[in-house]
């Protein structure tokens, strides 16, 4: 049972399955039936992200405000926030940046969705 699980994780993590990342990334996330693993969390969001999934950004998002399993970024945080297009989390961005902060922000959203058209 071990290897099926731990073989299932690796198809997961590695065939470029947005929505199955994300389900990964939550179950380390709330810990449980995996132990608990922020970092691990982030790294499978951050698969499906880069693959444009919009839930996975906004998951990504909230752990770099918080610094969960990643160092805290809020720029970076908000970038993949204002992606996500989830306009309850793009209000708390708009309350927290400054000026200087959005236009790096805003650089940092051209890199992302440049990195997506070359995937």
């Amino acid at each position: 049972a071990r290897y099926a699980r731990h073989n299932h994780e690796n198809i997961c993590e590695n065939q470029g399955q947005a929505e199955a990342q994300t389900l990964l990334g939550s179950v380390y996330y709330s810990g449980g039936v995996l132990k608990q693993d922020y970092k691990k969390a982030a790294e499978l969001y951050l698969k499906a992200s880069d693959q444009n999934y919009s839930v996975a950004q906004a998951y990504l998002g909230e752990m770099y405000l918080r610094g969960q399993g990643v160092s805290q970024d809020v720029v970076r945080g908000c970038a993949w926030i204002y992606l996500s297009d989830n306009a309850k989390l793009n209000e708390v961005c708009t309350q927290v940046l400054s000026q200087e902060q959005v236009i790096q922000m805003t650089g940092m959203i051209f890199e992302i969705k440049n990195n997506f058209n070359r995937k």
